[in-house]
């Protein structure tokens, strides 16, 4: 506890009224009083703390606080630019990447659920009745195709959790080679959802080895929807279909199936894909995007 002061407030309001008023320095003042000039610096400088006229800071201290606040601007700004970096490079990440809000697909085309669709079957088959969760249940489908890449989206009855897989395949108009055989080219995926996002993956990545080929892809998921967008640049055919797998604007079939995430058994449930003609989209070719030709390679 530090010494009583032998100067009474009074006092030392009155010798600072005094200061204020007369004009003088704080010498002068201090002088005419008795005082040292020290105490009666420290006196006037706590009635202009109070008077909210200054900081209770000497000339050092003022120093290290301008450099503390030049350092958390400086820090400041640090993290806005990683921030900035981390959403940049988050929007076109690939599998295991973080979702985004899902796709919108303007003029996608698409098929719906018909309200008597109960067919639905599981992998594998268990015994008894078969339970679709409202996660697996494929209320719609979207597909569009643009110059600047595939856009799909699934919507099921409700959100689907960690583990649930989309897949969908699209297969181009036939044409006749010239050995006179007629093919279909096409592409497709499975989409994952994992803990930290999502995985695209089809096909595999080496001849001989039973490791998927992953796919670059920009996946999204808003409640019961979700997206992928697969830019045409980053089309790379899997190893085992490397003349089949090609990118086209315009399908003669598609399809598109939710499978569960597994049970304790591990079966997964898959309901009938919301197609007509028992889950194939065929008929006329449907133009899915701005593509000038039938086939795009």
């Amino acid at each position: 506890m530090g010494r009583p002061s032998k100067w009474s407030p009074e006092f030392r309001e009155e010798a600072v009224r005094m200061y204020r008023e007369s004009g003088e320095s704080i010498a002068a003042v201090s002088r005419r009083l008795g005082l040292g000039p020290e105490t009666f610096r420290g006196w006037v400088r706590e009635d202009e703390v109070e008077r909210g006229q200054r900081d209770w800071t000497t000339r050092e201290e003022h120093a290290e606080i301008v450099k503390l606040r030049r350092e958390v601007r400086r820090l400041e700004e640090e993290k806005l630019i990683l921030q900035k970096a981390a959403a940049y490079f988050a929007r076109d990440l690939g599998a295991g990447a973080g979702m985004r809000p899902a796709e919108t697909c303007p003029g996608a085309i698409h098929v719906t659920d018909a309200k008597n669709d109960t067919r639905s079957w599981t992998l594998p088959p268990p015994p008894g009745p078969t339970v679709i969760p409202r996660s697996a249940d494929l209320l719609r489908f979207e597909l569009r195709a643009t110059s600047a890449g595939v856009c799909v989206r699934w919507t099921t009855a409700a959100p689907a959790p960690t583990g649930t897989t989309f897949e969908f395949t699209a297969r181009g108009p036939w044409i006749r080679e010239a050995s006179g055989a007629q093919v279909s080219h096409g592409y497709g995926f499975y989409l994952d959802l994992t803990k930290n996002g999502a995985r695209a993956t089809f096909g595999l990545a080496r001849v001989g080895s039973a490791a998927p080929h992953v796919l670059r892809v920009r996946a999204g998921q808003t409640g019961s929807v979700v997206s992928t967008f697969l830019r045409k640049e980053w089309f790379t055919p899997p190893a085992n279909q490397r003349d089949a797998w090609v990118y086209v604007y315009r399908v003669s079939s598609f399809e598109a199936r939710v499978l569960s995430r597994p049970d304790a058994s591990g079966n997964r449930r898959v309901r009938q894909p919301p197609l007509p003609t028992g889950g194939r989209h065929r008929g006329r070719e449907r133009r899915l995007g701005d593509g000038a030709g039938t086939v795009i390679t």
